[in-house]
């Protein structure tokens, strides 16, 4: 049997092994091939609760306003600051105004002088915050 070659033909194979070369119109499985296709699922936005929080660095993170810190040897007011601010905040300058309001908030333990604090002091490092002056 020899069929035209502009002329599509479908195969189909029986359990036995006999194939069905009948030619086939290309409208009808057009029709059919998108009919088969389901409908695409439409994505829907995240809800903003469900969302991820901002990293700590853009005011997200934990919602306690300090964290606790324990002294060890060789710390000084100046290293945990500059440990407690995020990159992007390590200037110099916020380091220095940052010591300081570790130094206020702790000056019950760590007394008059803040050159002296002892391994084992528990400190408390409050949030950075940003004085203009």
């Amino acid at each position: 049997m020899a069929l035209a070659a502009a002329s599509p033909v479908s195969g189909t194979v029986d359990p036995a092994g006999a194939v069905d070369l009948a030619p086939i119109d290309p409208r009808a499985a057009r029709r059919r091939s998108l009919a088969d296709v389901p409908e695409p699922a439409r994505a829907r936005p995240t809800p903003r609760r469900s969302a991820a929080p901002p990293p700590p660095w853009l005011g997200g993170g934990p919602s306690n306003l300090s964290t606790d810190h324990t002294v060890e040897r060789g710390d000084t007011l100046w290293d945990i600051a500059a440990a407690h601010l995020p990159p992007t905040d390590r200037s110099a300058a916020n380091v220095l105004q940052y010591w300081q309001q570790i130094y206020q908030a702790n000056r019950s333990v760590v007394g008059a002088d803040p050159d002296l604090i002892h391994p084992g002091m528990r400190l408390q490092v409050p949030r950075f915050r940003h004085d203009r002056r």
